[in-house]
């Protein structure tokens, strides 16, 4: 099984990353940061850089040059900037949680992640990881290049006890706004592998979705539409399609991606509720599964999912 599920994926990132060379969704834009010059503008401190000899110029053009002194009078309306011109590029946090029902997808997930290596080489993208176990959402890795240290933390996560949800979306939040500092003009994505029991419970409450742990997750999931961060939920233990017998992790990933405008993708690991726990077997993700979370994520590379979006089809 897993033999063939990497040669599909294989043959599956050549395909994509032939794909994404001619894919229009990256566009050029404008950066006071990098990229290459493209035409002079008017200099605004945190709009542009300086171009210092057009400002030389641009002062020796407005009679600001004293020949006898040989000195510049370098007046306000002199100084001059480069306009520049750079590839889109996007901020990728992964928020993995570490429980019984996503582990057997992570292996998956690694070996998705490094079949669309050569997508993010291409558009200079970085990657962070946020790993939801234990009482604090841990950060593994701030956003970077090296894709490599991050497939190898993803590796190393283990299964622990809690799940602390709405920690790790703020935190992925917090990361993304570091991010558009130093990268404006970067599209920003955030992928949520978990089930949706945030915790910890205090079992205060007859609803379970007034406790803090549900409450929170819902806040942090709308401030990513207030902020216009892309979020796709990724919910691999749906267990039936009656709308009626939701179980809570299912209704939160639900309303979560409804909160956030972004996109759900189901994954559906039972036939039926009734199933006794001890005899349930989390079986690695099949091919269909395998796509339907491919496609979920490059649909929404580079490019921010319409509100008419809604979630996407299970």
């Amino acid at each position: 099984m897993r033999a063939g599920v990497f040669k599909f994926l294989r043959k599956y990132a050549k395909a994509r990353t032939r794909a994404a060379r001619g894919s229009k969704k990256r566009q050029s834009i404008i950066s006071y940061r990098s990229g290459r010059n493209i035409k002079p503008v008017p200099f605004q401190p945190g709009q542009n850089v300086l171009a210092s000899l057009l400002t030389v110029l641009g002062a020796v053009g407005n009679g600001h040059y004293h020949l006898g002194s040989r000195k510049f009078r370098i007046e306000p309306g002199d100084f001059q900037g480069w306009e520049k011109l750079e590839r889109q590029s996007l901020t990728l946090v992964l928020l993995i949680d570490v429980s019984k029902s996503t582990y057997p997808f992570i292996s998956i997930f690694t070996e998705i992640l490094n079949s669309l290596t050569g997508y993010f080489r291409l558009h200079q993208d970085r990657i962070g990881l946020i790993s939801l176990s234990g009482h604090q959402a841990q950060v593994m890795n701030h956003p970077t290049h090296n894709y490599r240290v991050v497939t190898r933390n993803l590796m190393k996560l283990k299964v622990e006890g809690l799940t602390p949800l709405a920690d790790g979306l703020f935190k992925a939040l917090a990361m993304i706004r570091l991010e558009r500092y130093r990268k404006p003009g970067s599209v920003n994505l955030a992928i949520l592998l978990s089930d949706c029991y945030p915790e910890p419970l205090t079992h205060k409450f007859r609803d379970i979705f007034e406790e803090p742990a549900y409450r929170d997750s819902l806040r942090a999931a709308a401030l990513f539409h207030k902020q216009k961060v892309s979020l796709l939920v990724i919910n691999p233990s749906f267990r039936n399609t009656d709308q009626v017998k939701y179980l809570p992790g299912e209704r939160l990933s639900i309303s979560m991606a409804a909160e956030s405008r972004g996109r759900l993708i189901k994954l559906f690991r039972y036939a039926t509720l009734d199933t006794p726990f001890a005899s349930r077997t989390y079986q690695p993700p099949s091919r269909g599964e395998i796509n339907q979370i491919l496609s979920g994520i490059e649909g929404m590379l580079g490019s921010r999912p319409r509100e008419r979006d809604g979630l996407l089809p299970a």
